[in-house]
């Protein structure tokens, strides 16, 4: 299998909007992945609604028995993002942390011949809270 052979050659492979689509369960133990990102439409309800809390406590505890890492999509205000460090998630991403840039933004000073880089102080992807420094 190709993600096989992209995984041991040191990329991670991650799960995208888990929740929708085709998104589901059974890619769990189909593909070889190492990260499973719940999709914006499981965490935007997440501070309102008991029912979606649950079943995203849930996945996530299943995803950690599993070994997998889990990010959070779609981390728009501090409330979803508080909610998240109480239920001891650490790795999320969102308009909260940084807005949409151009790909060459992602990469780097060090990687692009321009001198363009990532900017320190707007992350796509930010680990957060108490356990984020031990990943």
């Amino acid at each position: 299998m190709e993600l096989t052979r992209l995984r041991q050659a040191g990329v991670t492979i991650a799960l995208d909007d888990f929740g929708t689509g085709y998104s589901s369960l059974a890619w769990l133990s189909r593909i070889p992945i190492d990260e499973v990102k719940i999709d914006r439409s499981s965490i935007t309800p997440l501070v309102q609604d008991s029912r979606t809390r649950l079943l995203v406590q849930g996945f996530v505890r299943m995803f950690q028995e599993l070994g997998l890492r889990v990010v959070a999509e779609g981390i728009e205000t501090i409330d979803q993002r508080d909610a998240l460090l109480a239920k001891g998630w650490a790795i999320g991403q969102g308009w909260l942390f940084g807005r949409p840039g151009p790909p060459e933004a992602l990469l780097g000073e060090a990687l692009l011949p321009s001198g363009k880089g990532a900017s320190p102080d707007r992350p796509r992807v930010a680990s957060f809270g108490p356990s984020a420094s031990e990943g």
